[in-house]
């Protein structure tokens, strides 16, 4: 969505997918400094590469980030997603805001160039989905360790050539209210976002939509949160 004239991406596996002829690409986001103690991290792919993790320790309104450099001079196809999930925990939450894609004389953006995707998939799941500590070794969940650009979900997308529609929140139950407040799928699944509760239209050209909940019901029925027939109910719902 937009905001202020900026684009908007709150989800993880949300970004930019662009053409560009030059060597190099840059991009002028906002990054706020409050996210100093929650960092926040963008994954690039550079002409379907394994992709790179970089982290927003740039602060500022208008920031400028290289995301691709030292290339052969040509066309390249460069995909810029959002690595971290929108809130983790106790961490406050993050927004990507992508104020621009930079484009000169030498490195320009080609407009109206897309890549044509052979399927759409909605994915809606909890921090599996997330790719939360899908990097670490331990019980410790710092963003640094959160590839969202690196799960099941966004290697089949990328893998399929499909249109990736992302709705994952770590500690998400179905429709019991658990781990994360008041947040449950059943409330977030057609909203931009827990950030963004505004409605949106799903599209009905999706191919298919992929579910993975479920591990946080189980705990929150274990826990007494919940009984079998509601969370039967709920799953059904």
């Amino acid at each position: 969505y937009t905001e202020n004239g900026a684009l908007v991406f709150d989800n993880v596996y949300s970004g930019l997918e662009y053409f560009v002829y030059g060597e190099k690409s840059s991009v002028v986001l906002s990054v706020p400094s409050s996210y100093s103690a929650n960092d926040l991290y963008i994954c690039v792919f550079v002409d379907g590469d394994e992709g790179t993790l970089i982290r927003l320790n740039k602060y500022g309104d208008e920031v400028e980030y290289e995301v691709a450099s030292g290339l052969e001079k040509g066309v390249h196809k460069i995909c810029v997603y959002k690595a971290t999930e929108q809130k983790l925990w106790t961490a406050g939450e993050r927004k990507l805001v992508v104020k621009k894609v930079v484009s000169t004389d030498d490195n320009f953006v080609l407009s109206g160039v897309r890549n044509k995707k052979d399927l759409k998939i909605d994915f809606y799941g909890d921090s599996i989905t997330c790719g939360l500590n899908n990097l670490g070794e331990d019980n410790a969940f710092p963003t640094s360790k959160e590839n969202g650009a690196k799960t099941y979900a966004t290697i089949a997308g990328r893998t399929l050539n499909a249109e990736v529609s992302m709705v994952s929140y770590s500690g998400i139950t179905t429709d019991c209210v658990f781990n994360t407040g008041s947040v449950t799928m059943t409330s977030l699944w057609d909203k931009y976002s827990a950030l963004n509760g505004n409605v949106y239209a799903v599209d009905k050209n999706t191919d298919f939509a992929v579910i993975n909940l479920g591990t946080n019901d189980a705990s929150a029925l274990y826990a007494g949160k919940t009984t079998q027939s509601d969370l039967v109910a709920g799953a059904k719902k």
